[in-house]
């Protein structure tokens, strides 16, 4: 899996960089947000403390800014949309890996009681039983 985080490329190789990648996501994506808040506050403002006698305040300038905020927030999207479906995509992964490990633990323990069967009943010489002791096979 490939994430472009602020125009460069990296490689999430483990859960921890993927939580950190994400974090760091969503992290610079708050500050942005508080940062275009604050100057649409700040904006408005202005607007307000402002008078001007006799005519009306130019709101054009404002609204290219507005525009052009909004269009920043809409660059942020796809950026949470990959993050939302990387983590989306991960759990599913670790879910079908834990069921994996499950499934493996139970065929490794049925192999073990038949391998204890066999022991126990005689399949293996002396001089096999002494070597599967030695070995720590069986206890």
């Amino acid at each position: 899996m490939v994430i472009i985080i602020t125009g460069r490329e990296s490689k999430v190789t483990n859960r921890a960089e993927y939580k950190e990648a994400l974090s760091a996501i969503d992290r610079n994506t708050r500050i942005c947000l508080l940062h275009l808040e604050k100057t649409i506050d700040d904006k408005f403002k202005t607007v307000l403390t402002t008078r001007r006698p006799d005519s009306k305040p130019d709101l054009s300038s404002i609204e290219a800014k507005l525009d052009s905020l909004q269009k920043q927030i809409d660059g942020l999207r796809p950026k949470l949309d990959v993050a939302y479906e990387l983590a989306k995509d991960h759990d599913e992964r670790e879910k079908y890996l834990e069921k994996l490990v499950k499934k493996a633990d139970e065929m490794l323990e049925g192999m073990k009681e038949h391998f204890e069967e066999l022991y126990k009943s005689g399949y293996y010489t002396k001089e096999q039983k002494r070597k599967i002791r030695k070995e720590g096979l069986i206890k």
